[in-house]
């Protein structure tokens, strides 16, 4: 039997570190907004899903049909790539090895003979230089682009309709820039907020600890700061402003960490017309209770006088907040993944371990013969 105790060390409410970090060392704390302050519902997935899918059935004249595909959250997961010379979905390793038994050619999933074949008779890819042709899938947002993406490939091949894989993720992509560019997703989900959004009850509790440690915090995200006010209110009360150290929004991570785009000040107050803009002056200082737009990180670390090592970010996005920050200026950083929650709490049952031990012996039987 296996060994009942093999995973009751650790739990999905636990910190996972691949490195040695000192948190005494750790002066400011910086977080994410998206999916990381806010942890929004499935709702979103599926709204930015239906509208991008209307797109291309109402202005990219896709076949009518698609009107009745909707978003399946089960599908996609953060890592995946998609390959649009050949038109699949698979896994691909840190080495460029394609795990086979995750391929999909729309949404059916190809046997490992079959996957071998439509890669060409390698599982190892490898981009060519100057091409695009492999499109990683990394964050959040990106689940429902996956989802549809996949679902119209199999809606096609289905209808036996001839098509270039690369043209239907051009299309696909654009209709999902559109549901975010022209902020109809942000619209929908401030009318909204409960609907959207998860309730986090000890986010301001962590915040004012950490402050009353006197650690400093600061919120820096692409997205706007009237989108970040509504949600922030809701989460954390209408004062949340003051539990952070610098409100840093519309950033464009990850140009933010190598620009030198100026910051400019976000004028709290909206005045008669109703709209918010932003100060001409120039800023010469990161204020408590104020909020900045755009910027970049020299500027930010100059005036905040804080120092590479002493900053811990927390983010979601591989480039955007965890390889760039602590490649190029030293910052430590880390990431909130939700996925794990459920691939912990399989680990953790007695089916996944009894199916784990008995592919450990079948591995060892096939070795000793």
């Amino acid at each position: 039997k296996p060994l009942a105790n093999i995973t009751s060390s650790f739990s999905a409410r636990e910190i996972f570190a691949n490195t040695e970090l000192h948190m005494d060392a750790i002066k400011v704390i910086g977080f994410d907004y998206d999916f990381t302050l806010a942890s929004y519902t499935n709702e979103v997935q599926r709204f930015i899903y239906s509208s991008a899918r209307d797109v291309l059935v109402d202005e990219k004249l896709y076949p009518a049909e698609l009107s009745a595909i909707e978003y399946d959250k089960t599908f996609a997961i953060r890592g995946l790539t998609f390959d649009k010379e050949r038109g699949l979905l698979f896994k691909l390793g840190p080495n460029f090895k394609v795990d086979l038994s995750t391929v999909f050619r729309g949404r059916r999933r190809l046997d490992e003979d079959e996957a071998l074949a439509a890669l060409g008779g390698m599982a190892h890819v490898r981009r060519a230089p100057g091409s695009d042709s492999l499109v990683g899938i990394f964050d959040q947002f990106s689940l429902a682009e996956a989802c549809l993406l996949a679902d119209v490939c199999e809606f096609l091949h289905r209808e036996q309709i001839s098509f270039s894989p690369a043209a239907v993720f051009e299309d696909v992509t654009k209709s999902i820039g559109k549901v975010h560019l022209t902020g109809q997703m942000h619209r929908e989900v401030m009318s909204d907020v409960e609907r959207y959004l998860h309730r986090s009850p000890k986010l301001r509790q962590l915040l004012e600890e950490l402050g009353e440690s006197g650690v400093d915090t600061f919120v820096l995200s692409n997205s706007s700061f009237d989108y970040i006010d509504v949600g922030m209110r809701y989460l954390c009360g209408d004062d949340w402003m003051e539990l952070f150290r610098a409100t840093l929004t519309e950033a464009h991570k990850p140009s933010f960490y190598q620009s030198r785009n100026p910051f400019r000040k976000v004028a709290l107050d909206q005045g008669a017309t109703g709209q918010r803009r932003l100060e001409w002056s120039p800023v010469t200082s990161i204020e408590r209770m104020c909020a900045y737009s755009h910027g970049n990180v020299t500027d930010l670390m100059k005036m905040t006088g804080w120092r590479g090592p002493e900053v811990l970010y927390i983010g979601d996005h591989v480039f955007a907040d965890l390889r760039t920050p602590a490649r190029f200026h030293g910052w430590w950083t880390g990431a909130i993944i939700r996925e794990l929650e459920k691939e912990i709490a399989v680990e953790r049952t007695e089916e996944f371990q009894q199916l784990k031990f008995q592919l450990q012996l079948v591995e060892e039987i096939a070795v000793e013969r």
